[in-house]
């Protein structure tokens, strides 16, 4: 049986829980139509830049404790025990059936009640943003030419489908060379942490051409559906 972690509490070992059932529901597609004067259809836009934004998600999560009852007296305490403690809670939630990612959200609302054969019943609704989070971040570093020599190195960093901008940290000044929906950029960025706006890392593997002599690292968090 499979469980959750949810903000910073593991459901089974604290309280009992286990996680069933599946909430697939999808984040909607965030859109402003107007009608195109003098012309068939509809023009979108929230899509006038060629990007894509999504809303938040209602989600419901069912969990079933081991130990039974038939006292309403026992719904009553663990459903007052669960809402004091969770209620309006925001934070991370982690499923032992997909340990790699989370989502991250507000508990609006917790529902106990007791089912067939005695089964204590919790179902969270939680109010989460729309994509779920990669639990550890990607880090992509690389060795850039040498031996006092400037060289160059082409360092490809992949992403799921939430599009993310990394952070960039050199060891000395460095050019980078990228594409991004077609277009082409050149950058030069000093020693230190940077952030370049146009360096966007959209669904696939960006390939990025790097121009300097030191170290070379991109942290980036994934996000998928």
């Amino acid at each position: 049986m499979y469980s959750a972690n949810i903000c910073g509490h593991q459901m089974d070992q604290e309280f009992g829980y286990y996680h069933v059932g599946h909430d697939n529901a999808s984040p909607e597609v965030q859109s402003t139509f107007t009608k195109i004067m003098g012309m068939n259809g509809h023009l979108d836009l929230s899509e006038q830049d060629g990007a894509v934004f999504f809303d938040s998600v209602s989600r419901e999560w069912r969990f079933e404790k081991v130990t039974k009852t038939t006292s309403v007296d026992d719904v009553d305490r663990e459903a007052m025990l669960l809402r004091n403690k969770f209620l309006g809670v925001e934070g991370k939630i982690i499923f032992d059936s997909d340990p790699e990612f989370y989502y991250f959200g507000r508990i609006t609302k917790i529902d106990v009640s007791c089912e067939d054969g005695g089964r204590l019943v919790a179902v969270f609704y939680v109010y989460t943003q729309p994509f779920r989070m990669k639990c550890v971040e990607t880090v992509v570093s690389a060795e850039v030419g040498g031996n006092n020599a400037i060289g160059s190195k082409l360092v490809g960093l992949s992403n799921l489908y939430m599009p993310v901008t990394p952070y960039i940290t050199t060891s000395a000044q460095m050019t980078l060379d990228y594409t991004i929906k077609g277009q082409e950029y050149q950058v030069t960025i000093p020693a230190g942490t940077t952030v370049i706006d146009t360096l966007v890392l959209f669904g696939g593997i960006t390939m990025v051409s790097v121009y300097g002599n030191g170290t070379i690292s991109f942290k980036y968090r994934q996000g998928a559906f």
